[in-house]
């Protein structure tokens, strides 16, 4: 499965946590838009109450994937050349902190390292100031996306080309740097909105539906998988998790 969101009916995912408290680091998901030719949010993350201090990945009304961060109105962004297309399943990366610094990112659409976008401008948000995170929205309740998302995930890394080319081969998250995984939300249903990499509960806003997912190859074996517990909640492996989700979807 995957989650279903209607514009027209304002339908998101949200988290009262931080995604992201440093550089570098990633954001993916997949994604299969039905129209394209809107402005729609796949995730966002920042402070609520200031209008200028967020990141932001957005699929363009002219079909390009776009990273954007801005601090107290100094914003800095970059768009794919390549499109997307609407009713087809597409690889959406954002990577903040190219470089190790934190003023370079870049985005890439369907693993398409050729036509990505980049910016090497200074001023972001982060630490304190990026304390809250949406799927499908921004902060304002604007640019709600139409059609599917699914696979989630955040690294405290960079990742490089080949990563990126190897998530948009279909590869699982939890094969790909899962040493710097820091949130994982599969998406398998809108009944299980736990991310099962670092313990997020999201919480489904005007009734999002459970809908087909990509489909994954599945994670490899003998990896060594980590998690971040809580207090209350059982420390259950990673992998393990992964495969009792399937199980029940």
């Amino acid at each position: 499965m995957s989650i279903l969101f209607d514009d027209g009916s304002s339908e998101y995912l949200t988290v009262n946590a931080a995604a992201v408290s440093g550089f570098p680091f990633t954001v993916a998901a997949w994604v299969q838009p039905d129209v394209v030719n809107i402005n729609q949010a796949i995730w966002w993350s920042g402070k609520i109450g200031l209008t200028y201090n967020y990141f932001r990945l957005l699929l363009t009304g002219t079909a390009k994937l776009n990273w954007y961060s801005m601090q107290f109105g100094n914003d800095h962004g970059c768009s794919t050349t390549n499109t997307i297309s609407a009713n087809v399943w597409s690889h959406c990366c954002a990577i903040e902190g190219y470089n190790g610094d934190n003023v370079s990112r870049r985005v890439i659409l369907n693993g398409d390292w050729t036509n990505r976008g980049e910016n090497t401008d200074a001023s972001q948000p982060g630490g304190g100031d990026v304390i809250h995170t949406r799927i499908g929205t921004i902060y304002t309740g604007t640019f709600y996306f139409s059609g599917m998302i699914a696979e989630v995930a955040v690294w405290n890394i960079a990742l490089v080309q080949a990563e990126v080319e190897a998530l948009a081969a279909r590869a699982s998250p939890l094969s790909v740097r899962p040493d710097k995984l820091k949130v994982y939300l599969p998406m398998i249903s809108v009944t299980a909105l736990q991310s099962i990499v670092g313990n997020y509960t999201w919480s489904a806003i005007n009734t999002p539906a459970s809908a087909t997912h990509i489909g994954l190859a599945a994670p490899q074996s003998g990896m060594s998988m980590i998690w971040t517990p809580s207090a209350g909640v059982s420390a259950v492996p990673a992998m393990m998790r992964y495969y009792r989700n399937r199980r029940s979807a």
